[in-house]
């Protein structure tokens, strides 16, 4: 349902090599997942407007196997978290960030049981967490805001779909985990320790293109991007729309839909442009601090140098999105 679930469909092969056809150029192939934040381009798609594109959206059931897809070259772009494009490019795909779809501003959570009522009472306890750089780093950051060491806590890792099962076990006390979860929870009882909002920029989602694809093909890529803002741009002038293709596609309620929501920041094409333009993107000095914190959880095994991931090229011009 989220960033880190989504089905690996074999990447467009009419054409053996791109260059086989008179220099004709296969079908651009995005690997993609559902989640909120991606799914303009799954509308996209619905409505026909990839026929109008050089390109080909396939759904895959979770970001390892897009990860897959691009370190295999059967995917010329991805819809990925940062810290997952970073392993891809130290896979050793060079990857391009074209398109920030959302920052999670209060989406990701860290929860405690009723019987945790101060940070000691955490010493010796068991906190649950998915396997991977953003539950480390909630994780991280929680205990440094709880003035707690890691060595202080026991840690259990458990995949997202089992949050709800693994809460209900008196083994586990806490638990990192993020909407709509997080509120179903709440709900029951359980407080906040944390949450993402005391972390702004640390956890993105976005459109990554291998380097090749990029300085290769720029026009279908631009054409891709174009196509997402046309369908943020319908979505926001038509956001009963877009919650009722929400519910339909991923199977949940609409309250959960706006919990989710709540918690993102959808950056539109001016803030795109802000993020990932320009000698110095906005984004740039976030990326670096997750590279080391990776780097020094052993999520990377080298400092990995991004001064190149942000590009600003693939853009629509300010003003031609609608």
């Amino acid at each position: 349902m989220r960033r880190r679930h989504l089905l690996l469909a074999s990447a467009a092969t009419s054409c053996l090599g791109l260059w086989g056809c008179g220099q004709r150029f296969a079908p651009l192939t995005v690997s993609a997942h559902a989640w909120i934040g991606y799914e303009p381009l799954f509308y996209a798609r619905q409505q026909g407007w990839m026929a109008d594109i050089l390109a080909k959206l396939n759904e895959v059931p979770d970001a390892s196997s897009s990860m897959h897809a691009l370190v295999a070259g059967l995917a010329d772009c991805a819809a990925l978290t940062l810290d997952e494009v970073m392993r891809v490019r130290e896979a050793g795909v060079d990857m391009r960030v074209v398109l920030v779809f959302n920052v999670s501003n209060g989406a990701d959570v860290v929860l405690a049981k009723p019987h945790v009522r101060q940070p000691a009472d955490l010493i010796g306890r068991t906190i649950a967490v998915e396997n991977g750089a953003l539950g480390a780093l909630m994780l991280a950051e929680c205990l440094k805001a709880l003035g707690l060491g890691p060595d202080q806590v026991k840690v259990q890792t458990v995949g997202f779909d089992g949050h709800l099962e693994a809460w209900a076990t008196p083994q586990v006390d806490a638990l990192v985990t993020y909407q709509p979860v997080a509120a179903r929870l709440t709900q029951a009882g359980a407080q906040v320790l944390f949450d993402s909002s005391r972390i702004p920029w640390r956890i993105v989602d976005v459109l990554a293109v291998t380097e090749s694809a990029l300085s290769q093909r720029p026009d279908d890529v631009a054409a891709l991007v174009g196509l997402y803002f046309r369908a943020y741009e319908q979505w926001r002038s038509n956001p009963q729309d877009a919650s009722n293709w929400l519910v339909r596609r991923l199977h949940m309620e609409p309250n959960d839909i706006a919990l989710v929501m709540q918690g993102l920041e959808r950056p539109d094409l001016q803030a795109n442009r802000s993020l990932l333009d320009g000698p110095e993107p906005k984004l740039l000095p976030q990326a670096r601090s997750l590279a080391t914190f990776m780097r020094d959880s052993g999520l990377l095994k080298r400092q990995q140098d991004v001064s190149d991931l942000f590009t600003g090229t693939a853009l629509p011009e300010l003003g031609a999105a609608a």
